[in-house]
């Protein structure tokens, strides 16, 4: 939503300013977009949480691995999810690739510190998500501690 900000707080400040109209109206175009965009794959990112904690009944990244193995239409549904967050795939619906250079052009502080955000962000959810909960060998005995014997499962046809 940081996005969705910086869209508005652009076009707010571009407000009389006759040269800006141009960046203001894409800023703001941009936040439109990322605000639904931000609904859509928020809600399938807390849904996917919800699948893997309903299997496992922890929440802690440290103790999963390997299920990319173990569960492949989990790891793909969740990939291509967490890219759209990060507006990899080119999302349709990416407002960032509007609020950035409208605010660029109005605000280019506060639109560099945006696109930190963005690397960060991308470091975050392909360095820690994807390495500690997918990639790397699956431990069943550690899965069972952690678990207490539940079974793990893909996808199940509902869910899919």
């Amino acid at each position: 939503m940081g996005y969705f900000m910086l869209g508005v707080s652009a076009a707010a400040a571009a407000y009389g300013n006759s040269r800006s109209v141009d960046a203001a109206a894409m800023a703001t175009n941009g936040a439109a977009m990322q605000m639904f965009a931000h609904g859509i794959i928020t809600g399938g990112l807390f849904f996917l949480v919800g699948v893997i904690y309903e299997r496992s009944h922890t929440r802690d990244l440290k103790n999963f691995g390997g299920l990319g193995k173990m569960t492949p239409y989990y790891y793909g549904i969740f990939m291509v999810t967490a890219l759209a967050s990060l507006a990899c795939p080119a999302w349709p619906v990416s407002g960032e690739f509007f609020c950035l250079p409208g605010a660029f052009e109005i605000m280019p502080w506060f639109a560099a510190i945006g696109i930190i955000g963005v690397v960060l962000t991308a470091a975050y959810i392909l360095w820690k998500i994807v390495q500690y909960v997918f990639l790397g060998e699956f431990k069943q005995e550690k899965w069972d501690e952690v678990t207490h014997h539940a079974k793990l499962t893909d996808l199940l046809t509902f869910e899919k």
